[in-house]
């Protein structure tokens, strides 16, 4: 089995910044497609420096990165424009790192295993005000995000080699395999319960926490120099 402590070493955790980000809209420095239209658009322009509460609605975890996951308000969705439906480059979907390291998990060790989730991490940062809120435990819990916004997320931490872009990628293949679920496809689950929520392995080194309560924490909406 996978130690994730040790394979997510603590000094490429959050990309080395401390401080966690949410991309709206990859600009290049105004170079990429639709970037100047982007910053100038005026919902852009009177956004910059203000407050936003975030909701994490779950996490991510493949062999690659662990991503948490943000269901974005329609205020937010405003401000949104990255592609959720782009595929993942060819040398992401072939790479080592998925076929060298795959969690595993013994069916004789299930009923003694125990998953626990640390909500909070003390860093040498200010830390963001966060507050929990119950998730009500319908269908539809187990399909957060879809369409717009659904590769929102904040990345947490990345496999040695692995660029912090991966975690957005990791989540659109999360939210396909959700799909395939919900429309009765070819998509097979395996299903645990752990403490404060539910953890689903859909295969192929892609794991996704559905917790009981969502978080809301505090945020600021700027641009990156």
């Amino acid at each position: 089995m996978l130690d994730l402590h040790s394979f997510f070493a603590q000094d490429i955790v959050a990309d080395r910044r401390r401080v966690l980000h949410a991309t709206s809209k990859f600009t290049a420095r105004g170079k990429s497609m639709g970037a100047n239209e982007y910053i100038n658009s005026p919902v852009v322009k009177q956004s910059l420096g203000k407050g936003f509460r975030l909701c994490v609605v779950g996490f991510v975890i493949t062999t690659r990165t662990i991503g948490a996951r943000l269901k974005l308000t329609k205020e937010q969705l405003e401000l949104w424009s990255s592609d959720d439906h782009e595929d993942p480059p060819v040398t992401l979907l072939n790479s080592g790192v998925l076929k060298k390291h795959q969690f595993s998990h013994s069916n004789s060790d299930r009923s003694k295993e125990k998953f626990r989730f640390s909500k909070y991490r003390n860093t040498s940062v200010c830390l963001p005000s966060v507050t929990e809120r119950e998730i009500f435990c319908d269908e539809d819990r187990f399909y957060p995000t879809s369409g717009k916004g659904s590769r929102a997320h904040l990345t947490l931490a990345c496999a040695p080699g692995i660029k912090p872009v991966t975690t957005g990628f990791d989540l659109i293949l999360a939210v396909r395999c959700e799909q395939r679920m919900r429309k009765g496809e070819n998509q097979k689950a395996e299903t645990y319960i752990i403490d404060g929520g539910i953890l689903m392995n859909y295969g192929e080194g892609i794991w996704v926490v559905y917790p009981n309560s969502e978080m809301l924490v505090s945020s600021l909406f700027s641009a990156f120099v």
